[in-house]
């Protein structure tokens, strides 16, 4: 990434919640936003790519503008939500686990995939013995029975 377009990204960032961020493809940098705060985590995928090369470096200047758009309507939402609408991690650990799957499954549009979802419900049902699982319930030891128990 050239040294332009960084400090351009660093004066983006300044005063404003949402950091754009930028990751190395193969031949260019993704950019994406992050939020961090102590309860608060959230990565948004802004579908923006920049080739970070000096030669470049006026359209990578337009598609960073781009990128500061979204940053200021994810601010405005941030501070008009007052957090609200994010999720901490306290609730994710809270929140059912089975449930959550059964949402996903109902959005799927493929019948086939959809009965997959069902059957993983059945299975964890089966193999917990409890109708509800907390997201804090499931960690590397408990993955690694279910996958010995299938």
């Amino acid at each position: 990434m050239n040294i332009k377009l960084q400090e351009e990204i660093r004066k983006l960032n300044q005063t404003s919640n949402y950091k754009i961020r930028y990751r190395k493809r193969k031949f260019d940098y993704a950019l994406y936003l992050d939020l961090q705060r102590t309860t608060i985590r959230q990565t948004v995928n802004l579908n923006l790519f920049v080739k970070g090369k000096i030669s470049y470096y006026m359209e990578d200047k337009n598609i960073l503008n781009l990128a500061y758009q979204q940053q200021r309507i994810y601010d405005e939402q941030f501070k008009l939500n007052n957090n609200k609408n994010l999720m901490t991690k306290q609730k994710l650990q809270e929140m059912d686990f089975i449930d959550y799957i059964y949402a996903i499954a109902d959005r799927t549009k493929i019948k086939s995939t959809r009965l997959n979802w069902r059957s993983i419900i059945k299975h964890l049902k089966a193999f917990t013995g409890k109708e509800v699982i907390k997201f804090k319930e499931i960690d590397r030891k408990f993955c690694l029975e279910f996958a010995e128990y299938l």
